[in-house]
């Protein structure tokens, strides 16, 4: 797979727009994570042939971003809590942005969280240190890792600052062409931020549609590290 292009910007405007935004979603999810722990920004159905889906997300968690917090017309409720998953074995395969392919298969015997994100998704700059935190802080679950998935439309611009700012460590993929017009391995992507868990045998178990329950996914990792179901 060829590498992507990687565009020029102007990496000292993005990096002040990035940190900005930083710290407004730092600031509102704070009474998100104090709440329900949820983070639903937009449904996405049902989802046409196009990109207007991710768009839609996209759009919301700007405005969100941004300081327009408020409740969306005709948009449901948050969802909270895990879901089940498809009990499929999912295959995987996306690119990293200098183009190096990575497969869901070559973490067979460990448990994964494939986690999809945007950089301008509020929940999501409050939500990724954490899980990057499981995966590779000072008390890291053992056996479990963590794949995120970019939805970003210009992810050659937007990525590398955004990496870079939250210090994130997990590998970061990018998302195809079908994820972007809201379908995955995992089935539809009703919005963001959305993570899907897997188990050491690489079937999926598990959906979370918002921000992920993190003593739950403790609980279930161990569970599952251990050959537990």
């Amino acid at each position: 797979m060829a590498p992507r292009a990687v565009t020029r910007v102007n990496e000292p405007i993005i990096q002040i727009r990035m940190r900005a935004n930083v710290a407004r979603a730092r600031r509102a999810a704070a009474t998100l994570l104090g709440g329900a722990r949820v983070g639903i920004l937009r449904r996405v159905s049902p989802v046409q042939p196009t990109c207007r889906g991710i768009t839609a997300l996209v759009i919301a968690a700007a405005l969100t971003a941004c300081g327009g917090a408020r409740p969306m017309p005709g948009v449901p409720p948050p969802i909270g809590g895990p879901q089940g998953g498809t009990a499929r074995t999912v295959v995987l395969e996306l690119p990293r942005l200098d183009g190096t392919p990575v497969r869901l298969s070559d973490y067979r015997g460990r448990v994964v969280l494939v986690h999809f994100f945007t950089t301008w998704c509020t929940p999501c700059l409050e939500e990724i240190p954490v899980l990057d935190d499981l995966a590779h802080g000072e008390q890291a679950l053992p056996d479990f890792v963590v794949l995120g998935v970019s939805l970003d439309t210009t992810p050659e611009a937007l990525l590398p600052p955004f990496v870079e700012l939250l210090r994130i460590r997990f590998p970061v993929l990018l998302a195809d062409r079908a994820m972007l017009q809201g379908q995955t391995p995992f089935g539809a992507l009703a919005a963001i931020p959305a993570s899907f868990l897997i188990d050491p045998q690489g079937r999926h178990v598990e959906t979370y549609v918002g921000l992920t329950p993190v003593d739950h996914l403790r609980r279930r990792v161990r569970s599952l590290s251990e050959g537990g179901r």
